[in-house]
């Protein structure tokens, strides 16, 4: 590997890798703060970087000004110390309310300084809006280059009171200063993830598009195959309401056992939220895929913040070893009170096939939901219970309702970088989701992305992205990650392109026994 690294700085070849810029926290809101108050956070950049631009939530729409200000080290401590504070930067913006992304547009770039600063955002005519800790939304964001920690709020501008934590809810855009910035940056995907689950998760109630559509849970292999189709079934005199209100469960026997890859059931939580489990999961109003896919308990879900009410409500029925959950003109929430679209949709359990389908019927897409951000949401899917690997959002009408639910996880194969690639430095390439029947590894370098296809190798959904101008191979074992140390080269602007490969003959992940990770491209730099 050091010989093929010599041949790259001879030769001298450059390529540029883009910034990973913009860095940002999301617009979910569910706190604002007063006319012309100010939100902290912490900014560490990794290099000397230029912001060109942000996004700020307010709560109004019209025109005023944004003032950046900076303070050394860090934000907290100093919200009501003004002394501590520099003027850096100021714009101009346009809000454009709740939930959208106001962009300022800056008088001139601000430079960031390498290491950690605190800074503060203060409006001026405007409102900021911001989220609270404990929705479950992280505290840290960071890209490559910029890392932003957050945070704090305060309605007049470094007078107290502090209101912490809270998370600010900006983009900033930048990039960096100079061109040797080392990077490392993952292309592509590897192979071969295999979930447990499957899920589509609608960002905005104006996103759902399952109106009218149906799909069914077909059991195969240990999992199950998602086909379109599915009819219907209008409520009989033998339907029965739950009787379910706001944020409520109900537990109802039905006769027969349903078979479903988690396990098996003679009775299901019904949840208001549009949730049917098959223990007690007690879903919230919060629509999260991480929730979701880390319940206890099976579930098939069309989780959204539903109210049941005496106009709508949940109904239970069975027949002919069908069990049907209906959700009959049902509201959701909105903030002071309920929305005014009703949603009709169903879930039916076939204990003779152990087949599950999804109905919809009218469903709600006009925006009445609570003004907390993550209620907007639809969730619909399904996960078998306990831990589960996130597959990712799945457009299901994109899709033709067809994909796979495997009986047991399988994440991909993955190779990492302990560091980024600064000149004359060591680091360490781990592969990381190993197989545990693996017993020959390989680690391949190049200096080009062909993105060929390895189908026609017998490793479909693999994808090749090095030239493979040189490779090692090593035998490997699933018992921890394989680390490989290398040595960076003074070769500044070359870009590596690196990629990991394991033969595993009893996995049958492929039908050579192959698999592959994504692409790891690392641009060689001097800091």
């Amino acid at each position: 590997m050091r010989m093929f690294f010599r041949c790259c700085a001879l030769l001298g070849l450059n390529a540029v890798l883009a910034a990973q810029s913009p860095l940002t926290t999301g617009y979910y809101g569910g706190n604002s703060g007063a006319l012309d108050g100010a939100v902290y956070f912490d900014l560490t950049a990794q290099a000397p970087l230029s912001v060109t631009g942000l996004d700020v939530h307010l709560t109004g729409n019209g025109f005023g000004v944004i003032d950046i200000y900076r303070c050394p080290g860090t934000y907290a401590g100093n919200e009501t110390n003004a002394a501590a504070w520099t003027l850096v930067g100021t714009g101009t913006v346009h809000s454009l309310g709740l939930y959208q992304a106001s962009f300022v547009t800056l008088a001139s770039p601000i430079a960031l300084p390498v290491g950690r600063n605190g800074y503060a955002c203060v409006a001026s005519g405007g409102a900021f809006a911001y989220t609270n800790a404990g929705f479950g939304i992280p505290l840290t964001y960071a890209t490559e280059e910029l890392q932003l920690d957050t945070g704090a709020a305060s309605n007049v501008p470094f007078v107290g009171p502090r209101f912490a934590p809270r998370i600010v809810n900006t983009t900033i855009y930048y990039a960096p200063v100079g061109a040797n910035f080392a990077r490392r940056t993952d292309v592509g995907t590897g192979c071969v993830q295999r979930t447990t689950s499957f899920y589509e998760l609608f960002a905005g109630t104006s996103r759902m598009d399952l109106a009218f559509q149906a799909f069914r849970l077909v059991p195969r292999d240990g999992g199950y195959t998602v086909i379109a189709g599915g009819a219907w079934r209008p409520l009989s005199a033998a339907a029965v309401p739950l009787g379910l209100v706001d944020e409520s469960q109900a537990i109802r026997s039905f006769a027969g056992v349903f078979d479903h890859p988690g396990g098996s059931t003679t009775s299901f939580e019904v949840g208001s939220n549009g949730t049917v489990s098959a223990g007690p999961n007690n879903f919230g109003s919060e629509v999260d895929p991480a929730v979701f896919l880390d319940r206890p308990f099976a579930a098939w879900v069309v989780w959204r913040d539903f109210v049941p009410t005496s106009f709508g409500n949940v109904w239970w029925e069975e027949g002919n070893g069908v069990v049907t959950v209906t959700w009959l003109d049902v509201l959701s929430y909105q903030s002071g009170g309920l929305g005014f679209t009703p949603s009709r949709f169903q879930l039916q359990f076939d204990t003779n096939t152990d087949e599950v389908t999804y109905v919809f019927q009218s469903m709600d897409s006009v925006g009445s939901s609570w003004t907390g951000g993550l209620s907007n949401d639809y969730l619909v899917g399904y996960s078998p219970g306990g831990a589960s690997l996130d597959p990712g959002s799945i457009d299901l009408t994109a899709a033709g309702f067809s994909c796979t639910v495997h009986a047991a996880d399988a994440a991909a194969l993955h190779l990492a970088a302990s560091a980024r690639p600064i000149q004359s430095t060591g680091l360490w390439l781990s592969m990381q989701n190993v197989p545990a029947g693996a017993i020959l590894g390989g680690l391949a370098f190049g200096l080009a992305n062909p993105g060929v296809d390895l189908t026609a190798l017998g490793m479909p959904g693999c994808v090749q992205h090095t030239d493979l101008l040189a490779a090692v191979l090593f035998p490997v074992s699933a018992a921890g990650p394989v680390v490989v140390p290398i040595t960076v080269p003074s070769a500044i602007g070359t870009v590596l392109h690196c990629q990991a490969f394991v033969y595993d003959p009893t996995s049958g992940l492929t039908p050579l026994g192959a698999i592959a990770s994504q692409g790891l491209q690392l641009l060689i730099g001097s800091f």
